[in-house]
């Protein structure tokens, strides 16, 4: 079964509100095996409303449309789908009721929008809706279903839920299964190359997805039996673990930084720190992740040269012999750190986040990561391209990968 999604509203159009509602619903459509090809923003306008709705037709089995279902003049959802279908709107008493109670209450009489708020299509069935007063309803005539849902999350959500997914289970034999390995350190250009053959196959696929400083890898199977696809997707992400095996850090919901964390704990190790091209971020990083407190000790920001002498004690003279960017520098930023803070780990940066080179002449982007676990130290040298704030981004999850390497 193929399907579309319409979401109505020109406040999604001018982009007063996130549409939210795209994804909940495109994820239970994949989980049941129904194709998603479409997913289309038309705004409160009558003759826009009915192209976008011929053109669905045209191309899927089953339309989905939110949003515009409320009293007002420019919620015009429901009208457009009953002229669609020469069909009328019948009002559903139950809704009535309550929207006249409210309406008494204040004592007036329900207004024309609000009865075409509690109606529904001639020859539908009525789909509930436990949260607000708008009912939603599935038609179906030609072979093509038309499933009519209210916009505000709180409420679609769980008219799909429990209302709408019941039933569209009854048109679907297959099931989807996903999985996504998350992949840090490996340039995107990298993975396809890699993956190339992977991602050519139909069933099951894989599919890249850029994210900011790492790359997903969706695994998706499809079938009628759930064991042999969750076999299916076991041996793909065994491969391609056997191509990254020290990059794919989770496949569940935790970021990066909540793995780093985690893992530290789980290990029963401290963390200290000491930035300077960094400027605080690795810290940053760490303690924005609930618990960092039972495993960082604490850090230092020298991004001058006075305080690297002043704050970690290294000798004025080193740093003009060497500069500030250096591996000797880098390693003394190690050392002092470990004189002035206990820790198992400490991580140190720095390096020529630009706009110029420095006084030694490195070039932007030239940045040193040094790591000391348990008295074993190592210094590696980084060459980015980009603008500071990348560099510095890039810095950090260089840093932070590095740790997580040699505690994982």
């Amino acid at each position: 079964m193929n399907s579309e999604i319409i979401c109505v509203g020109t406040e999604l159009l001018v982009g007063d509100i996130l549409n939210t509602n795209v994804k909940y619903i495109s994820e239970k459509l994949a989980a049941i095996g129904i194709n998603l090809y479409y997913q289309t923003v038309v705004g409160d306008n009558h003759k826009r409303l009915k192209e976008v709705l011929e053109a669905a037709y045209k191309r899927a089995d089953l339309v989905i449309l939110t949003g515009g279902l409320g009293p007002t003049i420019d919620d015009i959802t429901k009208e457009v789908v009953a002229e669609y279908h020469n069909e009328k709107l019948v009002k559903v008493d139950k809704y009535y009721d309550i929207l006249a109670k409210r309406y008494k209450q204040m004592n007036a009489e329900v207004p024309a929008g609000g009865i075409k708020e509690v109606s529904i299509l001639e020859n539908s069935r009525l789909l509930e809706n436990e949260v607000g007063i708008a009912p939603g309803f599935l038609y179906e005539k030609d072979n093509k279903i038309t499933i009519v849902m209210p916009g505000p999350p709180r409420e679609m959500t769980v008219m799909l839920d429990k209302e709408v997914m019941p039933e569209l289970l009854k048109y679907s034999n297959d099931l989807i299964r996903f999985r996504t390995l998350k992949i840090m350190g490996v340039p995107e250009g990298k993975v396809d190359e890699d993956l190339a053959e992977y991602f050519v196959m139909s069933n099951p696929t894989v599919a890249p997805y850029a994210k900011t400083g790492e790359v997903h890898v969706r695994i998706g199977a499809k079938g009628e039996n759930e064991e042999e696809l969750i076999r299916e997707i076991d041996r793909i992400e065994k491969e391609i673990r056997e191509i990254y095996p020290d990059n794919i850090y989770t496949t569940g919901d935790e970021s990066f930084n909540d793995v780093v964390v985690r893992t530290l704990r789980e290990k029963g190790l401290t963390l200290a720190t000491a930035e300077s091209v960094t400027g605080g971020k690795i810290a940053d990083y760490i303690v924005g992740v609930s618990g960092a407190s039972k495993v960082y000790k604490g850090g230092f920001i020298t991004y001058s040269n006075e305080e690297k002498e002043n704050l970690l004690g290294i000798d004025k003279e080193k740093i003009d012999k060497y500069g500030a960017v250096s591996s000797e520098i880098c390693m003394e930023m190690l050392l002092g750190t470990e004189r002035k803070i206990p820790a198992d780990i400490y991580i140190v940066s720095t390096g020529v986040a630009g706009p110029d080179k420095d006084e030694k002449g490195n070039e932007v982007g030239t940045v040193f990561i040094g790591l000391s676990i348990k008295g074993e130290k190592s210094i590696r040298k980084y060459d980015y391209s980009g603008m500071r704030n990348a560099i510095r981004e890039r810095a950090v999850r260089a840093a932070l990968l590095e740790l997580w390497k040699l505690i994982k």
